[in-house]
């Protein structure tokens, strides 16, 4: 698959200095990354838009800014970068742009501001999140994007096979590993007979389970070109629990998780394990949507 070919990148300046945020610094030079990879196109969107608790941003103190991102831009190779205005709130004109535009990437910070440090992702984030139609990379300024192995999890139907294809796209042109996380519950019908089952039979039949997700994680498109780094994790248990030990023991740079839409309502829920991932995972995300998502921003 060919994956971050138009990337939208979403940046902020602080509203005090007019100084690019360090959020927006990362997110810059993520999607600069991206670029020197695969050659993608940048678009970057700021938003004049400001929460009424914020300072107003001065317009000599935003050139400065706006000048500091450029040169950061041309310093990474970049020597025309655009900057889309826009006066929408944020979340808002991110995911219009995208509606008109095709982006096939949104990139932002995980939080620009700081002033709360109870949540590690911020509102525009989680909106972002949860009702922009295609993929949103949501960078940790925190962590080193240059290094480290990325952790894919899939539940081994269409939005989490998804995922993996997208995570060993980034995997095949940064030549990272890849760790494929697949939690799994023991199936009813094992339950149900294990009593009657000898100890080796009981096991042989977990090991076959095992086997067959592990056969199904590298028959995932995008996944055979780069077999020999990938490393399947099949593991008994809660899936949010599993993966969030998996990411402590591995410490990835990146993580990629697919989205479930429920309830009937476009946009609105994500799926148990999303839900209870989102504030937990420490590394930078990619959320992947499935293929029938529905935008709820027209």
């Amino acid at each position: 698959m060919k994956a971050f070919q138009h990337v939208l990148v979403g940046v902020d300046f602080c509203g005090s200095s007019g100084k690019l945020t360090e959020g927006a610094r990362s997110a810059t030079l993520q999607a600069l990354r991206i670029r020197a990879a695969n050659g993608a196109r940048l678009d970057f969107l700021y938003s004049t838009a400001r929460h009424s608790e914020e300072e107003p941003c001065d317009e000599a103190n935003r050139d400065a800014g706006i000048q500091e991102w450029g040169d950061l831009c041309r310093e990474h190779g970049l020597a025309d970068p655009t900057l889309i205005e826009a006066t929408d709130p944020p979340w808002l004109a991110i995911i219009r742009r995208v509606l008109t535009h095709g982006h096939d990437l949104v990139l932002v910070a995980k939080r620009n501001r700081t002033r709360r440090r109870d949540r590690r992702m911020g509102s525009v984030t989680m909106k972002l999140v949860r009702k922009c139609p295609g993929p949103v990379w949501v960078v940790n300024p925190s962590f080193e994007h240059e290094q480290g192995p990325i952790l894919a999890a899939t539940d081994l139907r269409e939005v989490g096979n998804r995922a993996v294809s997208m995570a060993a796209e980034w995997v095949r042109m940064e030549k990272r590993d890849l760790y494929v996380v697949h939690a799994w519950q023991i199936p009813f019908e094992l339950q149900l007979h294990a009593s009657r089952m000898g100890d080796e039979d009981y096991h042989r039949r977990v090991r076959e389970e095992e086997q067959r997700a592990r056969e199904e994680i590298l028959a995932i498109p995008g996944v055979h070109a780069i077999r020999d780094r990938v490393h399947p994790v099949i593991a008994l248990g809660a899936p949010s629990e599993r993966i969030l030990e998996v990411e402590h023991r591995l410490d990835p740079s990146l993580s990629v998780l697919g989205t479930v839409g429920r309830g009937g309502v476009p946009g609105f829920l994500m799926g148990n394990t999303a839900e209870r991932l989102l504030y937990k995972l420490e590394s930078s995300l990619l959320v992947v949507k499935p293929a029938d998502f529905v935008c709820p921003v027209e």
